[in-house]
């Protein structure tokens, strides 16, 4: 049983992708939801997006 839980636990972490690391897709989908002030202004409140 320990042996199929530590090969497991490898594949999982094997299978994570590191911290911070996104394709630039997924960082166009994130920025999205948060205006550029400065260019959208009606989107912002006391120049924080909301």
């Amino acid at each position: 049983m320990k042996r199929v839980f530590a090969l497991l636990l490898i594949i999982f972490l094997g299978a994570c992708m590191q911290v911070g690391e996104f394709t630039p897709e997924r960082h166009a989908q994130h920025e999205m939801g948060h205006p550029d002030c400065d260019e959208m202004p009606e989107r912002c409140i006391n120049g924080v997006p909301w």
